[in-house]
């Protein structure tokens, strides 16, 4: 798929500096630029069908290792600094929550943040 976008940005070009040269504003350069855009629409068209079926089609969600990244993911804390960014009492909260979030990531461990919900988030 990227070969072809990279064939497709560089028949772009072709057609951009194709329709920028003419001859006494005869526009020699048509047959160029039908040709060039005709290739890449159908280069598009046939990554795209190829895409679909070769890697989309047939595709399954594994609930079990989504569920894993969720509950190991360090976008928990993330998703907690807009309630803590403004009250500068929680600053040595923020930073445990941080360092413990950190090494429940490096172990393995799950990232749990029962123990702070009486802290105002």
């Amino acid at each position: 798929m990227t070969m072809v976008c990279v064939q497709v940005h560089g028949a772009t070009a072709a057609v951009g500096f194709a329709g920028s040269q003419g001859n006494f504003e005869l526009n020699v350069y048509k047959p160029v630029i039908f040709t060039t855009s005709c290739i890449s629409v159908t280069l598009i068209t046939d990554a795209c069908q190829g895409y679909v079926e070769y890697m989309i089609k047939g595709i399954e969600v594994d609930r079990a290792k989504l569920d894993w990244y969720v509950k190991n993911s360090l976008m928990l804390v993330t998703a907690l600094a807009p309630k803590v960014v403004n009250d500068h009492r929680l600053v040595n909260v923020k930073l445990e929550i941080a360092l413990r979030a950190c090494e429940s990531y490096r172990s393995g461990c799950a990232v749990n943040l029962d123990a702070y919900h009486g802290h105002g988030f």
